[in-house]
């Protein structure tokens, strides 16, 4: 199964006009994706009210939502993301009738209700992050069970003044390893979107090709394809779980991680540019345990972080994970990329 970062959309909210413009945006992009009419109003109205609820509890934050593609359907997912009071009780903050606002206190369950996944990951004095995921079949696509291997997310941020992303991010589902990609086009706005898009369709004919063919071979055709764009730093890798390894290759500073609760190991990676500047990536296998997570990033996030070491943290949605790290390590200036494998145990 191929699994696609695609169309994004990311709104500042601080005033109530943030609120409209934040409401199109998400509509829209649920419109071209052929979201059902009433998904689409659900979504409406779950916009409109996480970035309410932001302007009321927290003063200021961001509305960011992804689509997500395979084969089968097309995913929603909304992300309402602030720095505000936080929330110490999230189980009852989500009880119809409760508000710490003096409000009738049906927002937080009125927007559970909406979604067909939602999910809160919140800290007193650090703010909130709120998850809410929508499911759009393709038109005629009979329903049927996911069968993925193993949870995972990507998450794009575009840079603040544009409206497309220059980072990208796509998976390959096998039956007994998953294939990566993540990669950074130079610079940011449409020119590094383009080559980023360029890549991704070379990743996706290979990995249907031949999955299991050497990483730096696969980042050597891409340069090939890649060499009328401005160009894009990439990283490959290839997950197995069974094997408890995971081989990594990276050209240019796509930045691969092996984390725990205490520790962050940094992944080797090769000086260049795919389609830009000719170098030899190289592929390494390290271990990866069931206590560990494998992390993928560009440039947009800082190079040194940690993640907090509460063992709940590793239990949200890995969305809320890979936001989390935009919250609070996104450089500001940048496009953010990132793919979060969790761990196992």
């Amino acid at each position: 199964m191929m699994l696609r970062g695609t169309a994004i959309a990311r709104q500042p909210v601080a005033e109530r006009g943030d609120v409209g413009w934040a409401r199109r945006q998400i509509v829209e992009l649920a419109k071209r994706h052929a979201f059902s009419d009433s998904t689409v109003s659900r979504i409406e109205i779950t916009v409109q009210e996480a970035a309410r609820n932001i302007i009321k509890h927290a003063g200021r934050g961001m509305i960011v939502a992804q689509t997500i593609a395979s084969e089968d359907d097309t995913q929603l997912d909304v992300l309402a993301i602030d720095n505000g009071p936080g929330m110490v009780d999230v189980e009852r903050c989500l009880q119809d009738g409760y508000s710490s606002a003096g409000s009738m206190g049906t927002g937080l369950g009125a927007l559970k209700r909406l979604c067909d996944h939602f999910a809160i990951f919140s800290q007193p004095q650090q703010g909130s992050i709120f998850l809410m995921r929508f499911l759009g079949r393709k038109p005629k696509q009979p329903a049927k069970p996911r069968e993925l291997p193993e949870a995972v997310a990507g998450l794009l941020v575009p840079h603040p003044n544009e409206q497309v992303s220059g980072d990208g991010w796509s998976l390959q589902r096998m039956p007994d390893f998953t294939l990566a990609f993540l990669a950074d086009g130079l610079g940011h706005g449409p020119d590094a979107a383009r080559a980023v898009l360029a890549a991704q369709d070379c990743f996706q004919h290979m990995s249907q090709q031949d999955p299991r063919q050497p990483l730096p071979q696969m980042i050597d055709q891409m340069h090939h394809e890649l060499r009328r764009t401005r160009g894009a730093a990439v990283a490959l890798a290839r997950i197995n779980r069974g094997q408890r390894d995971v081989e990594f290759s990276s050209l240019g500073n796509v930045q691969g991680l092996i984390v725990d609760r205490s520790t962050s190991k940094h992944l080797l990676t090769s000086n260049g540019i795919v389609g830009v500047e000719k170098s030899r990536a190289t592929a390494m296998s390290y271990g990866l345990n069931p206590n560990q997570a494998f992390i993928m990033a560009t440039d947009g996030l800082q190079s040194r972080w940690q993640l907090p070491a509460s063992h709940d943290f590793w239990h949200q949605d890995p969305m809320i994970v890979a936001a989390y790290l935009f919250k609070q390590f996104g450089r500001g200036r940048d496009d953010v990329g990132v793919l979060v494998f969790p761990p196992l145990a």
